[in-house]
C-alpha cells in the first residue's frame, strides 16, 4: 500500500455529505483473495464516479488552484474564523430546536464552494478557467500521479483508489490510468473525451486493447461511449460497478419540486465502511435533531446549491427518464437552456432507451461485460426503493424489485421467461435486467464500497483482469446472487451446495450440502447460539453450547433428513434466523436470511 491520506478522506466525506451525491474515498488494504490469480497485462482504465475528479482553477499565470473538493485548510480556516457564530447556532439547534442561526453561519462556506462550480443557463461553466486539475493519459497514470507529487489529487470515490493501487502492484503503475473529467458536463461530451483517452492510453503503452472499470456516474460515461463507438473494438473486459445507467432517484429528489427528507439509516453504515471501521457510528447522527438535518438539507439544496448547479447537464443526465420532462418544464427555460435540453434528451432517448442493444453491440465487438449492483439498502432520501443507498437497483441494472423490506408473493412468476432469475430472498427479479446473463447483485452491498467486501472486490478484479466468468450462472465462487461480506455485517449464512442462499434438493427429495455460517468480522469473536427456520421440514440442529467463531472462521452444519424420509418436492421459500452474541459484552444479535429451496434441475448455477 502506497498511502493513507486521512485529510483527503475527511475532505471527501465532507463534500459527499454536503452534496448528498456519490461515494467517497477509502484507504487501501490488498485482499488475500487476489493471490493465486492469473492476470492479463493489458492497461486498466478507471472511469470514476461523481465528484471524483478534482476540479481546479487554471490561472493565466500558469498556476493551478484546486477548488473542489475544497482544501481542508480552507474549511478549517472558515470554521475557525466563525467559530463563535457556529457554537451559538449549535446551542440554538440542540437546546431550542431553532435551526436558522446555524444554517446562516454555515451558508457562506457552502456558497463559496458552490460558486466555483456555478454554471450558465446553457450548461457551460461560469468560471471558464475551472476544469479537471490534470488531463491526458501521460499525466493520469498512477505512476505519473506519484512522480508528479499529485497522489492527493488521484480521483477516486468508493473502490477506485484501492483498485488502482492493487492493480498497479500486478501490472505496474505505468499501466493503471484514471480518466479525469468535468463531472458537471454532458456524459455524451465526456464519452467523446473518453474515446480519445482510450486511444492515448493504447498509443502510450503499445497495447491493442484495454480493460475498463467504471463506477456509478462513470458507468454512464462508459455506456454513452459504447452507444456511439462500440464498434471501435478497443475494450477487452469492462465492469459496470454500482452503475447509474438509468440515473437515480437521488438526483430527482435533489432536483425535485417538493421538500424531501434525509434518511439517516444508511448513512451510519456507509460512513463506517468509508472509514473502514466496524464501529456503529449511528450516534453521530443522533446528536442533531432530525428536523435540523431535514431543514439544513432542503435549505442548502434549494437556496444555496440548486441556483448555481441547476444547469449542470450531467445532473439532468442522471435523472430517471420518467421524471425528465416534468422537471425540465419546471426548471429550464426552453430558449436559454436549449443546449442543456438537447444534450440531455440525446442521452435519455438514445443510450438509455435500449441499454441491452448497446451492450450486445459491445460484446459483438469483443468486450466481455460485467454488471455488479447492490440492493437491500434504503435510499438516503427515503422511500421504499431497493437500492445500494445511492442508486435504485432498477436503474442500476434493470431489475424488477419488491418494495424494500418486502418480498414477492409465493405465487410470483418472473417477468420474462428463461433462466430462473429470482433472488433467494424473493425480493429481486433479474429476468428484466438489461443483461441478466452478465449481471451479479449483492445484498446489503453499499454504493461504491466493494473494497471493504473481499469477495466483491475479488470478483471485480477477476472480471476486470482475467478471462473471467463465462456468465452469471457458471461460477460456484461467484454465484449470481450473493450476500455482502463487508465486516460490518458480522455474519453470513449460505449453503455449501450453491455457495449462496439457495438450498438445492436432488431427484429423491433430499437436501444437498450443508449449512455454513461465517464470521466475517475482522475484530469480533462471535458466539452462535441457535438457528431457526420458519419452514418445518428444514432443521439445522446445533449442540446445546454456543459455537465460538473467531474472525474469519466458519462452521458447517449437517442438514438431516426430515422424519419420514424425503424433505421437499417443490420450490419453497423460507427465512433463516441466526441468533448470536458479539463483542466483549456478548451483545445478543439476530441475522435473518431469506432462502429458496429449489430442485437441482431448476437451479441455474453451479452445484457442489
Amino acid at each position: 500500500m502506497k498511502r493513507k491520506n486521512i485529510s483527503v478522506r475527511l475532505i471527501s466525506i465532507f463534500t459527499a455529505v454536503f452534496l448528498i451525491l456519490g461515494s467517497v474515498c477509502v484507504s487501501a488494504e490488498q485482499p488475500d483473495a487476489m493471490e493465486g490469480k492469473k492476470y492479463d497485462m493489458l492497461p486498466v482504465i478507471y472511469v470514476s464516479g461523481f465528484g471524483a475528479t478534482t476540479l481546479a482553477a487554471h490561472n493565466s499565470d500558469g498556476s493551478v488552484e484546486p477548488v473542489f473538493p475544497p482544501s481542508i485548510d480552507g474549511i478549517l480556516g472558515y470554521l475557525g474564523r466563525n467559530i463563535g457564530k457556529i457554537i451559538i447556532g449549535l446551542f440554538d439547534t440542540v437546546l431550542f430546536g431553532k435551526t436558522q442561526r446555524l444554517a446562516q453561519s454555515l451558508a457562506p462556506l457552502i456558497i463559496d464552494i458552490v460558486d466555483d462550480m456555478a454554471l450558465n443557463p446553457d450548461g457551460t461553466s461560469k468560471q471558464a478557467n475551472v476544469g479537471p486539475i490534470v488531463m491526458g493519459a501521460a499525466n493520469t497514470s498512477l505512476k505519473a500521479f506519484t512522480e508528479n507529487g499529485m497522489l492527493s489529487y488521484v480521483p477516486y470515490t468508493g473502490s477506485e483508489f484501492l483498485d488502482m493501487e492493487c492493480v498497479g502492484d500486478i501490472i505496474g503503475d505505468d499501466k493503471v490510468f484514471n480518466f479525469t473529467y468535468d463531472w458537471r458536463m454532458s456524459h455524451i461530451d465526456n464519452s467523446e473525451l473518453l474515446r480519445e483517452y482510450i486511444i492515448d492510453v493504447m498509443e502510450l503503452t503499445g497495447a491493442e486493447k484495454v480493460n475498463v472499470y467504471s463506477i456509478s456516474q462513470g458507468a454512464l460515461i462508459l455506456g454513452a461511449y459504447l452507444y456511439n463507438h462500440a464498434d471501435d473494438g478497443f475494450i477487452n473486459n469492462l465492469v459496470f460497478d454500482t452503475p447509474a445507467l438509468e440515473g437515480t432517484d437521488l438526483v430527482s429528489g435533489v432536483f425535485g419540486i417538493e421538500n424531501i427528507s434525509i434518511n439517516v439509516t444508511p448513512l451510519a453504515p456507509l460512513l463506517s465502511q468509508i472509514l473502514h471501521t466496524e464501529l456503529d457510528l449511528s450516534p453521530i447522527f443522533s446528536i442533531l435533531p432530525m428536523d435540523f438535518i431535514e431543514f439544513a438539507f432542503d435549505y442548502g439544496r434549494r437556496d444555496l446549491i440548486l441556483p448555481e448547479v441547476i444547469y449542470g447537464i450531467a445532473f439532468w443526465d442522471m435523472l430517471p427518464t420518467e421524471k425528465l420532462t416534468e422537471l425540465q418544464e419546471h426548471w429550464l427555460d426552453p430558449t436559454e437552456s436549449a443546449a442543456v435540453i438537447e444534450k440531455t434528451n440525446a442521452l435519455h432517448y438514445g443510450f438509455m432507451s435500449d441499454i441491452r442493444a448497446t451492450l450486445e453491440k459491445a460484446e459483438a465487438n469483443g468486450a466481455k461485460i460485467t454488471i455488479k449492483s447492490g440492493y437491500g439498502i434504503p435510499m438516503i432520501i427515503g422511500g421504499n426503493n431497493n437500492s445500494d443507498g445511492i442508486v435504485n437497483l432498477k436503474y442500476s441494472c434493470g431489475a424488477t424489485c419488491a418494495p424494500l423490506g418486502e418480498k414477492f408473493d409465493d405465487g410470483y412468476i418472473q417477468k420474462n421467461a428463461g433462466v430462473y432469475s429470482v433472488s433467494p430472498d424473493r425480493a429481486i427479479d433479474l429476468s428484466t435486467a438489461y443483461y441478466p446473463e452478465r449481471t451479479w447483485i449483492i445484498k446489503n452491498s453499499l454504493h461504491g464500497q466493494a473494497e471493504w467486501d473481499p469477495r466483491s472486490f475479488d470478483f471485480i478484479v477477476t472480471q476486470l483482469m482475467t478471462e473471467g466468468i463465462e456468465d452469471a450462472y457458471s461460477s460456484y465462487e461467484f454465484p449470481q446472487f450473493m450476500e455482502s461480506m463487508a465486516p460490518n455485517d458480522k455474519i453470513t449464512f449460505s449453503f455449501t451446495s450453491t455457495n449462496s442462499s439457495f438450498l438445492t434438493y436432488n431427484s429423491n427429495g433430499y437436501f444437498e450440502g450443508k449449512a455454513k455460517i461465517t464470521n466475517i468480522s475482522k475484530t469480533d469473536t462471535l458466539y452462535i447460539k441457535s438457528i431457526s427456520c420458519d419452514y418445518n421440514p428444514l432443521r439445522i440442529p446445533m449442540n446445546n453450547k454456543a459455537v465460538k467463531l473467531a474472525p474469519g472462521e466458519s462452521i458447517e452444519l449437517d442438514i438431516p433428513a426430515a422424519p419420514g424420509g424425503a424433505n421437499v418436492t417443490e420450490m419453497t421459500f423460507a427465512n433463516i434466523t441466526v441468533n448470536y452474541k458479539t463483542g466483549l459484552l456478548k451483545k445478543a444479535q439476530t441475522a435473518d436470511f431469506g432462502i429458496t429451496i429449489i430442485s437441482e434441475s431448476e437451479y441455474p448455477g453451479i452445484i457442489k
